[in-house]
């Protein structure tokens, strides 16, 4: 399996990136190494996340952060939506 990324997953990536870096350049590196291990955890198991309601469309919540990533399964490829902020108080 290979990963696409939609426009909008980039800009809400450079958003949250921007917003955590404000507050510690630690936490931006830490976001990324999250999305990292999550790609490689969907390499191997791609149907394992739930469905929305909006199927095909899939989630993945992140542990650390208050985010989940919607994404869907094409043929060889894993094709990442969005990076949705899921924070009562989003600071974005």
């Amino acid at each position: 399996m290979h990963f696409r990324q939609s426009h909008q997953f980039w800009t809400d990536l450079e958003d949250a990136v921007a917003y955590y870096a404000g507050i510690d350049s630690n936490l931006a590196g830490d976001i990324l190494d999250e999305l990292e291990a999550m790609e490689k955890h969907l390499a191997d198991f791609p149907e394992a996340s739930p469905m929305t309601s909006e199927p095909p469309v899939r989630k993945f919540l992140l542990k650390r952060f208050p985010y989940r990533v919607r994404y869907s399964l094409a043929k060889d490829q894993i094709i990442l939506l969005t990076l949705e902020n899921m924070s009562k108080d989003k600071p974005l």
